[in-house]
Parts: structure tokens; C-alpha cells; sequence
């Protein structure tokens, strides 16, 4: 994709059949640097300045990625021998099905915000600790954006063809958080001063190829947001003073971070800011006393195995699934199976016709996999018995019966 051109928007179909629990956008660079998308744009050609990044959107069918850069290097600072500007960027969409992630640990009521209207409301989780993973999300007519924007959505000229303006003020808000624990592994996570990386020349130097979930936050020490920790972005999103933010990037082995030019004062610009236009004021605060946290982590798929004689079987799922092996069926948290005797066949132990009922739970231990296949043949059993211990007196009277 390109900026300014025919080429910068980009529609893709997912062929989830359904929307999109999680959706993640990179925009990776022909020097091998990957810069995270965003969910909105705060700044187009209107402000006259230098712009840039990847946005998108999505719903049960698609992901709609907009293109427009690293920003003025006068405002800007990081590594100095890595490019700042790319006018064209190769773009890698991935979106995961809810059954695809650990089950939620805790999830918000609706929100709803009408146009006009303002939300500066603190929400109280249940994780007690830094969720693993987070996500705010902001549905209006079937579409789903991550929660940015300067408006409640913004993408407008500048972005994607020159005739697009999506400007959306109200809609319903969500926010999900992770405790992965037990559904995580390989996870690395270096908490670094601003100072430190600053004199590492803006680099972090860490093995990102073992984890497919990676992310850099700012921890503010003081002021209002003091402990609050927020996610840095993929692209400079505005630097019309005053502005603040943390943009990076990464490969394999390295994180680079840019960060705005420190000023005699705080109030025209600062790693961290959130300005007096959010919340009308809602804990307004610049400043640059803050820590810079690095997580990599590998995340697992839940799964659930039965072991199931498909010749003699008939398995009704809720979802399409898959062979773990010649003799194992994997299916996903929250499938719903029905298992029917085939026709010709039966349980040597059942009078009645067997139909059994399981659905798939989540099992946080690290083994999960392997106590799924024990777990679901115990099920299996034990629902077997019981059937047969109801039909026990059936079968006492009936052999009584043959012996007078």
C-alpha cells in the first residue's frame, strides 16, 4: 500500500462467519521494521502538517485498512539509523474467532455514547493485576473499531480515496481484559526508565521471534493517570502543539522507539500526554516520568480432545472441527457436541439410545491439552454409567424373568 495514491485502502474478507473477537494490523517496512495499526486517525491535510500511519476497521466479513510516517525529525527523536519516513508498506491483517483466545477474564457492560455527548468514566476490573491483554472496542452499524480517535471515530480526507470521510460520534463501547495465566508461554517482559532507553539510543535489543503477541506501553509514574500504563502506537498521530505519545516499531531482534523532543516545558510537548479536549479534562496530564514496558509473549489456543470412533459415530458440532490424530477430534472452548450412535450401532451396555451432550470448558492449567483428552473420555464415562445405572432395574426384572 501506498500513501496518497489509487493503492491506499485496502479491503480484506476474514471468512470468519462472525465478528471478530480480536483483529490485529501491521505495517511492515522493506527494511524488515513492523509498525503497529490504529484504530483512528487524529490528524489529516486539514492541519497542514506531516502525518501519517495505518488505520482500520472491521465487521463479521471484512477489515478495511486505510494508509496516509515517522513524523518531523525536529519533533521526534529515536534511533538515527533507521529510516522515518515510508511512503509505501507491505500490509499483514490477522483476526482471531472468539473461540481462537482464552476465554475473557473479565468484560465491561455497554456503553453507549450518543453524539455530543462526552465519557470520562473509570472502569473496575476484577484481574487485580496489569491485564495480559486488553481491548476496547467501538461498534456503530456493524463496524468495529479499536478504541482511538479524536472524535469517537475519524477517518477522513487524507485517508484511504480522497472522496472517504467516516466521522462517527456515537456508538457502543466495550472493553475486554486477559489474565493469561496458564494460556501463555516464552513471556519476557523488561520495564526500562525513560532515561535508560534514551541512552540505549532509543533500542530495545531482545529475541521477539518467540512470541505472536507484542507490545510496548508507557507506565506513568505521577500525576493524575499515576500506575496507569498505555498502549504506544505504530505512527506519529499528531504533533499540532501540544502533543505527546511513544511510536515504535520492531523485528526480530530489536524495538525501536521514537519519542518527542524534549522542551523547556512540558505544556507544548511530552511522552505523555492526554489532553484537556478527552473527557472534558478527565485526568488531564503531560509529563515525562514515565517507565517503558516491553511484553513478548506466545499466546496458546485453548482446545478440548475426545477420542471418538467416527465409523460407529455421528458427531453433530456447534462449530467445524478438526483431526488431532487418527483416534482424536480437537475442538474449541465453547463447542457444543452431540454424539449419536450411527445407525446399526450401539452401546453394548445401553438399553436406550445413546445421546450424549458435552460442551467444552475452559481448563487453565498448563497441561490442558493433554487433561482435555483424559477429561473428555471421564465425561464420556461417566455419562455412560449413568445411563446404565438408570436402566439397572430394566435389566434385573428382565433376567429375573427368563430365570422363572
Amino acid at each position: 500500500m501506498s500513501a496518497n495514491s489509487a493503492i491506499s485502502r485496502l479491503v480484506l474478507q476474514h471468512d470468519l462467519r462472525e465478528d471478530p473477537a480480536y483483529v490485529k494490523v501491521d505495517a511492515r517496512t522493506n527494511t524488515g521494521f513492523i509498525f503497529p495499526a490504529f484504530g483512528s486517525a487524529q490528524q489529516d491535510e486539514d492541519a497542514y502538517v506531516m502525518y501519517g500511519g495505518v488505520v482500520f476497521f472491521y465487521n463479521r466479513t471484512h477489515i478495511d485498512i486505510f494508509v496516509s510516517h515517522l513524523g518531523a525529525e525536529s519533533k521526534w527523536i529515536g534511533p538515527q539509523n533507521i529510516v522515518r519516513v515510508y511512503e509505501s508498506i507491505t500490509v499483514q491483517a490477522k483476526a482471531w474467532r472468539s473461540r481462537d483466545l482464552p476465554p475473557p477474564t473479565w468484560k465491561s457492560q455497554t456503553i453507549d455514547v450518543k453524539e455530543g455527548g462526552c465519557l470520562n468514566a473509570s472502569l473496575n476490573h476484577t484481574l487485580n493485576k496489569y491485564p495480559d491483554l486488553i481491548l476496547v472496542q467501538i461498534r456503530n452499524n456493524g463496524r468495529i473499531f479499536h478504541g482511538q480517535g479524536l472524535s469517537l471515530i475519524a477517518i477522513a480526507d487524507g485517508w484511504g480515496e480522497k472522496t472517504n470521510i467516516l466521522h462517527i460520534k456515537d456508538g457502543s463501547i466495550t472493553v475486554t481484559a486477559w489474565d493469561l495465566t496458564g494460556f501463555k508461554e516464552n513471556e519476557i517482559v523488561i520495564k526500562k526508565r525513560l532515561q535508560e532507553v534514551e541512552t540505549a539510543k532509543n533500542l530495545l535489543t531482545e529475541n521477539l521471534a518467540t512470541g505472536n503477541f507484542i507490545n510496548v506501553q508507557l507506565h506513568v509514574l505521577d500525576g493524575a493517570n499515576k500506575n496507569f500504563r498505555f498502549d504506544g502506537v505504530g505512527s506519529v498521530i499528531n504533533e499540532a502543539e501540544p502533543y505527546g505519545g511513544l511510536v515504535y516499531g520492531y523485528n526480530d531482534s530489536v524495538v525501536a522507539i521514537w519519542v518527542p523532543h524534549k522542551r523547556e516545558s512540558e505544556e507544548s510537548a511530552a511522552v505523555f500526554m492526554l489532553g484537556k479536549i478527552w473527557g472534558w479534562n478527565f485526568k488531564e496530564q503531560m509529563t515525562n516520568d514515565v517507565d517503558i514496558v516491553l511484553t513478548i509473549m506466545d499466546v496458546l489456543v485453548p482446545i478440548c480432545l475426545l477420542e471418538v470412533n467416527t465409523s460407529t459415530t455421528h458427531i453433530d458440532s456447534s462449530f467445524q472441527y478438526e483431526s488431532y490424530n487418527n483416534s482424536f477430534l480437537e475442538f474449541a472452548y465453547g463447542d457444543e457436541i452431540t454424539l449419536t450412535c450411527k445407525r446399526g450401532y450401539k452401546n453394548k451396555n445401553m438399553t436406550a439410545k445413546a445421546r450424549l451432550l458435552k460442551i467444552c470448558a475452559s481448563d487453565p492449567r498448563p497441561s490442558a491439552k493433554g487433561i482435555g483428552v483424559v477429561l473428555g473420555i471421564g465425561v464420556l464415562v461417566v455419562i455412560i454409567s449413568s445411563i446404565v445405572l438408570l436402566d439397572l432395574p430394566n435389566l434385573i426384572n428382565a433376567v429375573k424373568s427368563k430365570k422363572q
